[in-house]
């Protein structure tokens, strides 16, 4: 018996209708009646008239009513929810792969049936601990594994099904399936070295770190990718390199094997290991100075391209630093010749030539004309021409790389907006061919029945209509791929048209309604003020006219200085300071040739000026800096050396008699040199010359020799007030020491003895944790720094204290965070800088006093050696240490920009958004950069939140784990 559902229009569009009749009735069984699949029916067809494959979904939906125990309760739940039908027909109409799965598995039901499960997504460190989780009470190694495929059968699941509903986009999934594939990776290390454990000595035993290639490395993994490895371990001396590299090599073997035997869950991911030196005939594992060897002496064009990929992706989390900072002194020298462009051309020629031979040209979405491989191989090539000197550049991921061409002018907005729109959707059609068998396939089918398919999966009515959009979108990016990939774009933009027009318009005297429209075109947000300030550069102001030299000089830079102002975050502000600085100059015609003869420089200029406009004004009002911002030592990726400082400081300041009193030229030599090395160090830092923690460890190491000569020349730390007067403030807080504010400066050792056995609270003897000998007496720094590490490392931090520990982190959140600011506090919000401090320096307290090495001041240090030792595990270490140096890079950057320390993202759009490009968050058509950087800064701070409320607030005492 049957009967018509009430919305004829609502029926679908069966290929085989009787097939399908006999399918529902067949629904009746197993305490399912036939008046229950008559009451059932109405939803059903409703849901499937609006499947992408209507035959599919039924069949389907069948096989997982049969596989199910109670299927009557089944039956009613689907009949009664009011969206789980329509999520679960349209998941099985489009992915056979993942319709197996549920099959196999029928309680996962609850994750397409969830709203809240398909809603969110997992952040990296989610992944991780779900992972570790889910197999953290087997400790089988073979258990675990087939554990781990269980997990990523149901994450697959989950992550396709969001895909599928829209609830993700296509950046998102890829993501999601890279952090996948990372949580499977470092699992599977973690596996392979407790085996490893009961047949290697522990002095046999080296540090190892995987690095990510390919989609893998960019974050942008297919449902079906290879995921491409290469294994580093850390140099060791000639003597025990040999066993180092066979226990790395056996590592790496176990850790292949695991993640790509099948078993009874099929596997975890196909490994790709032909991206690593000497392809298939190369060494599984190697050691850091083996690479930087291969790579220096033997390597080809392309594979210098294939590191642009490259990311760490688990393991030692320091060494894969190192080995990134090799990498990318490789993939991206100054010297760019036209040798290696042709042979990149000519790599990408040889794939368009197979394509074309194998009749793919037209039908592969990856290698065919118009295809992914033109928007990756025009974005990489422009990254190895331009990242060389902007560092900015330097992403592994495609579509971050294209904002930042097109926001750096290299490629202009509409190439670089079509490209990215391209580049999705071609994503999407692939990751739709991927996801019906879960196939390593990137072509088109030719059938019409199967391309009318494709196209109702991908959103399209019919299949000519998808047809029609995809030669538009491949034929559009094909010619993108030409004039960018042919033409080889230059680092900067010119903009000689509208530079010519106003200088030509400023010397005739026109409407400076039409020059300030001009000016607006490239960016600048107050055209009123900078077309006077170019008025005064080009032609003179109020006291007097530009000389003939100043006027051709600052002509031939206009084209060059508007391109460049243009591509800063804040354009009116570079512009200011590049002006003002000629100003300052006795010639500014010299000036304006010197920057238009060295573009990097202008570059750089414009950079400092937009990122810190209390900085240039220090450059401006000593020009004769410009020089030391283009020495070669500017470009040294690690810190300034403490020593230097000194010795610098030594030999610039007049020696003084110890005790006597300080002449105005020691006060003014020193804060000039202060000055002088914190300009230097800002510079280097939004340049991206060197990362938030060189720039701690700059500072640091500056503050140092001045106290130093502090302490040497004037005894009294108080004469800091001297440099304040002189322009270079330099702030000493004493209230950490015993008795606060009302306790005397200096004590003898036996007196901070007694106070810290006897008399100090949990929260003194915490806050030395952080204690370091940073100038003074040598002998007399070790004997106090011996006795903090007897009061600290003794033994484990009583239960007691640790809770007084987490008291107090929970005052501080009461009494001096405001409920407003909790995700814009840097330092005080939940998962801001204190959130990490606070936990780092309990687990120090707990594991300190059995590892020496966890008692590193310093909370990153700190994080990787807790890491190490086992009292947290890696994956949470990386994640808290990557997301400390992102909130230290953002405060960094808010306070050169309001010349200031603030750690509270500004409220102000105009602020935001100059702070979120100078972090590397361009404006999209569809997301303002402000809005991008407080997405990201959200999502860092609830993934710290999340591990903090597991490692600190729910933190018991425990032994290291084992690994």
């Amino acid at each position: 018996m049957t009967s018509e559902p009430p919305d004829t229009a609502s029926r679908p569009a069966f290929a085989d209708p009787a097939r399908a009749e006999r399918l529902m009735v067949g629904l009746a069984g197993g305490g399912v009646t036939d008046d229950d699949v008559e009451t059932f029916r109405p939803a059903l067809l409703a849901a499937l008239a609006a499947a992408p494959d209507p035959d599919r979904a039924l069949t389907n939906i069948c096989r997982l009513l049969e596989s199910v125990t109670g299927r009557i309760t089944q039956f009613r739940y689907l009949g009664q929810h009011p969206t789980a039908l329509p999520m679960l027909t349209q998941v099985l109409g489009t992915s056979q792969f993942l319709a197996d799965i549920l099959v196999r598995n029928p309680e996962y039901l609850e994750i397409l049936t969830n709203p809240n499960l398909i809603a969110q997504g997992r952040s990296a460190a989610d992944m991780h601990a779900a992972l570790g989780q889910f197999t953290g009470a087997l400790s089988r190694p073979q258990l675990r594994l087939e554990a781990m495929r269980r997990f990523r059968q149901r994450e697959v699941l989950r992550i396709g099904a969001r895909d599928i509903l829209g609830s993700a986009t296509m950046p998102e999934t890829a993501r999601e399936f890279s952090h996948l594939a990372d949580a499977c990776v470092q699992q599977c290390l973690e596996i392979a070295e407790q085996e490893l454990a009961e047949t290697f000595a522990a002095e046999d035993r080296v540090p190892l770190c995987v690095i990510g290639m390919g989609k893998l490395g960019g974050e942008e993994l297919n449902y079906s990718s290879d995921i491409d490895l290469m294994f580093v371990y850390a140099d060791l001396d000639a003597e025990a390199t040999p066993r180092a590299a066979r226990y790395a090599t056996r590592l790496a073997e176990l850790i292949v094997s695991g993640l790509s035997k099948r078993m009874e869950n099929s596997h975890l991911f196909r490994v790709d290991m032909r991206l690593r030196p000497e392809g298939r005939f190369g060494s599984l594992a190697r050691s850091i100075s083996s690479y930087a060897l291969y790579y220096e002496s033997w390597a080809e064009p392309w594979e210098r391209q294939a590191l642009l990929k490259a990311r760490t992706i688990a393991g030692d989390a320091e060494l894969g630093r190192a080995f990134m900072r090799m990498a990318k002194a490789f993939v991206y020298r100054r010297n760019v010749t036209e040798g290696f462009i042709d042979a990149i051309r000519g790599n990408k020629r040889r794939i368009e030539q197979q394509a074309a031979a194998q009749g793919r040209s037209a039908s592969d979405v990856k290698v065919g004309v118009g295809g992914i491989r033109d928007v990756e191989f025009s974005v990489q090539l422009c990254q190895l021409v331009a990242g060389c000197h902007n560092p900015w550049l330097r992403t592994p991921n495609t579509l971050e790389a294209l904002a930042r061409l097109r926001h750096t002018g290299i490629l202009r907005l509409a190439e670089a907006d079509d490209m990215a729109e391209d580049y999705i959707f071609l994503r999407n059609v692939e990751h739709r061919l991927q996801l019906l068998y879960e196939r390593q396939t990137q072509a088109l089918p030719a059938e019409p029945a199967e391309v009318e398919l494709l196209a109702h999966r991908l959103g399209f009515p019919d299949g000519p209509a998808f047809q029609r959009e995809y030669a538009r979108r491949t034929q559009r990016n094909h010619a993108h791929y030409t004039a960018i990939f042919l033409e080889n774009r230059t680092p900067n933009r010119h903009e000689p048209e509208i530079a010519r027009r106003l200088v030509q318009g400023m010397e005739a005297g026109a409407d400076s309604g039409e020059l300030e429209a001009l000016l607006a075109e490239t960016g600048v947000v107050n055209p009123a003020s900078a077309l006077r300030h170019l008025r005064d550069a080009t032609i003179g102001g109020n006291y007097g006219m530009a000389s003939p030299a100043t006027r051709q000089a600052m002509g031939d830079l206009m084209p060059s200085l508007l391109a460049c102002c243009g591509a800063t975050p804040d354009p009116d502000a570079a512009l200011a300071a590049t002006l003002e600085l000629a100003e300052a100059s006795p010639n500014p015609a010299e000036i304006y040739r010197s920057l238009a003869q060295a573009p990097e420089l202008l570059e750089r200029v414009c950079r400092l000026g937009a990122g810190s406009p209390g900085m240039a004004r220090i450059l401006a009002r000593r020009p004769e800096w410009l020089d030391m911002l283009v020495d070669e030592s500017m470009l040294d990726a690690e810190p300034k050396a403490p020593e230097l400082y000194t010795s610098e400081l030594t030999t610039r300041l007049r020696p003084d008699r110890p005790g006597a009193d300080l002449g105005e030229s020691f006060w003014q030599s020193l804060a000039l040199y202060i000055q002088r090395e914190r300009l230097r160090t800002a510079a280097r830092d939004l340049w991206g010359d060197i990362t938030a923690a060189k720039v701690r460890r700059e500072l640091t190491a500056l503050a140092d020799a001045v106290l130093g000569i502090l302490l040497e020349r004037a005894r009294k730390l108080a004469m800091a007030e001297r440099l304040s007067e002189a322009g270079a403030p330099v702030e000493i807080d004493a209230r950490l020491r015993p008795e606060g504010r009302f306790g005397a400066l200096v004590r003898p050792l036996s007196d901070y003895a007694a106070y810290y056995r006897d008399v100090s609270q949990t929260w003194e003897r915490q806050a030395l944790v952080k204690a370091r000998v940073c100038a003074g007496n040598a002998g007399c720094g070790r004997e106090f720094m011996r006795l903090v590490w007897e009061q600290l490392y003794s033994a484990p931090l009583p239960d007691a204290q640790a809770d007084e520990v987490r008291q107090m982190k929970r005052r501080m959140e009461a009494e001096r965070l405001k409920p407003e600011m909790r995700d814009r506090d840097l330092k005080l919000g939940h998962g801001g800088m204190s959130d990490i401090e606070f936990a780092t320096q309990l687990l120090q307290l707990r594991h300190g006093s059995a590892y020496p090495p966890a008692r590193a001041p310093g909370t990153v240090g700190a994080l990787l050696a807790l890491a190490r030792h086992g009292g947290l595990r890696a994956p949470d270490a990386s994640r808290l240490a990557d997301n400390y140096r992102s909130l230290m890079t953002l405060r960094n950057r808010l306070a050169l920009l309001g010349g200031g320390a603030t750690d509270l993202l500004p409220d102000g759009a105009d602020a935001l958004r100059k702070v979120a490009i100078g972090m590397g968050c361009p404006d999209l058509p569809a997301t303002p950069a402000g809005e991008r950087l407080l997405g990201r800064v959200h999502d860092e701070m609830l993934e710290t939140r999340a591990i903090i409320e597991r490692v600190f607030y729910q933190e018991t005492r425990q032994e290291p784990h084992a690994i």
